[in-house]
């Protein structure tokens, strides 16, 4: 952690410290002739990177609180609007449903057709490690000048992420 990872905003204004921010990138490489073949090398390299990332906090704000039912009704209830008022468009988005069964458009938690508090995600103790290895190899042959041959491998696998405590 430096003195340049600026907090957040709202971590600020509740007195929360800023997460911890942890990155290590190293490597090396290697090279030389292969025995037995003539005019033949080889040369590889490792990089890895390791990063600890603390988890910001969730982030609230006000939202529209929406009725249960989200009927063209009782939404217009809700909001003081005239019977036949909403536009259907925007009650077909408002009742899009989400890949897990609940409504795309969230609601804000409180009385319906006040504004409520929406939080979009909760704040965590938790700690994200990513790991990310790279392999290179290459082989050169060469063969006479101008005609070399060369072939190179890298191999890098998904970054991984683990969470920690």
């Amino acid at each position: 952690m430096t003195v340049l990872n600026a907090n957040s905003f709202f971590f600020n204004k509740n007195g929360t410290p800023r997460p911890v921010l942890k990155q290590n990138q190293f490597g090396g490489n290697s090279g030389g002739p292969v025995p037995k073949l003539k005019d033949t090398f080889f040369f590889g390299s490792y990089q890895g990177t390791r990063q600890r990332n603390g988890v910001a906090g969730g982030i609230s704000t006000q939202f529209p609180v929406l009725p249960a039912s989200r009927s063209q009704a009782d939404i217009e209830t809700a909001f003081g609007l005239a019977p036949g008022s909403l536009n259907p468009v925007a009650l077909a988005l408002l009742n899009v449903k989400g890949q897990y069964g609940g409504f795309l458009v969230p609601s804000g938690q409180g009385t319906p057709g006040q504004f409520g508090l929406l939080t979009f995600s909760s704040p965590s103790n938790s700690r994200r490690i990513n790991s990310t290895p790279t392999w290179t190899k290459t082989l050169v042959r060469s063969i006479e000048s101008p005609n070399d041959f060369l072939g190179q491998y890298e191999h890098r696998r998904p970054s991984r992420w683990r969470g920690c405590r």
